[in-house]
């Protein structure tokens, strides 16, 4: 009998209320109040930086005219490098209870689930050897994957480019990498992908992969 996840879909919202709001939920399930989560959000444009991103070895652009651009930078509490968020990325936030306690199979689950996502659409896309996320090939690069894990119980998590705007990733090398070049879904197949749909779609491989239920209830996630 599979456990069950409760979903919660946050829209567009902004990066730092939604890792306060992770944050909570990782202590409900930490001291047990409450069932595990997987949250899905767009998030406004914003660069973000992991725990041990170093500035002057990442950006390209001047900071001062990204933020005159409207683009914001935040240092998070994830790991991995620095990348960006913007409305038509599909950001994905599991919080779940690790109880093999295997932090480098869950990562390997979380680019499973997107390469099989994407098979939907008939994109081929792999994994690269000491490089995380989900790649098209040895320098494009579809999925970003960056988590945080407090007492055995994940947060943070992966950020799908499916209708995005690419231009912006060229003001900072992104995951650190000076000769990666990010792309989406839209790019890859040159037509709309309904976003509604392909998280369905996401929900259901991530209940097979990481044998949950999925069930959407707000409230509870909320209250």
């Amino acid at each position: 009998m599979y456990k069950e996840v409760l979903y919660l879909d946050l829209g567009l919202n902004r990066y730092r209320e939604t890792e306060i709001l992770q944050e909570e939920l990782v202590e409900r399930v930490i001291d047990g109040t409450s069932q595990e989560y997987i949250l899905t959000v767009e998030h406004p444009s914003v660069i973000t930086l992991g725990r041990s991103t170093k500035e002057d070895e990442v950006f390209i652009e001047d900071i001062d005219r990204i933020l005159e651009k409207g683009i914001e930078i935040y240092r998070s509490k994830r790991g991995g490098s620095a990348t960006l968020h913007e409305p038509g990325q599909l950001v994905v936030y599991p919080i779940l209870k690790l109880e093999k306690r295997d932090v480098h199979g869950y990562v390997r689950a979380l680019e499973e689930l997107i390469i099989e996502l994407l098979k939907i659409y008939n994109i081929k896309a792999i994994r690269r050897e000491k490089y995380t996320g989900v790649w098209i090939d040895d320098k494009r690069k579809i999925c970003s994957i960056g988590i945080a894990v407090k007492k055995w119980v994940t947060y943070h998590g992966l950020a799908l480019n499916v209708s995005n705007r690419l231009e912006d990733f060229k003001l900072f090398h992104p995951c650190g990498l000076e000769d990666v070049e990010m792309v989406s879904i839209e790019s890859i197949l040159g037509e709309n992908v309904d976003m509604d749909e392909l998280k369905r779609r996401l929900l259901h491989i991530f209940s097979v992969i990481f044998e949950r239920r999925v069930v959407n209830d707000a409230k509870t996630c909320l209250a």
